[in-house]
């Protein structure tokens, strides 16, 4: 880890049991050397995550057009920005143009899925 993060062992030993204060810079090479985001090395000042039992999932029913689906947010409050939502759709269901902060992902798990991003 040190080389790839190009930090000297020892003080990357001291960085780990907490004898030593790295710089953001340092940080930033740790975090590209575990190709994680910067942001996820101070996780322990987020809230923990929880587990959220279906039963419990905050769901929403939602009307886009004359079509009907539902929204589940499954997430647990996970730290880094990151919200996960399950979302059924009737068939030709249109969302029309529209945007998230962050990043976005979809896993299709039955049916298909038709969209643009970007311009």
């Amino acid at each position: 880890m040190a080389e790839r993060a190009s930090v000297n062992t020892g003080y990357l030993s001291q960085i780990e049991n907490d004898k030593a204060s790295p710089s953001l810079d340092c940080l930033a090479a740790i975090a590209g050397a575990l190709e994680v985001p910067i942001g996820w090395l101070f996780v322990d000042a987020a809230p923990p995550m929880r587990v959220v039992r279906r039963t419990e999932r905050p769901t929403r029913r939602v009307t886009v057009g004359d079509r009907k689906g539902v929204v589940d947010e499954v997430d647990g409050g996970i730290p880094r920005g990151l919200r996960i939502l399950s979302v059924r759709a009737e068939p030709g269901t249109r969302t029309g143009h529209h945007a998230h902060p962050g990043d976005e992902h979809h896993v299709i798990l039955s049916g298909r899925y038709r969209f643009s991003q970007g311009d």
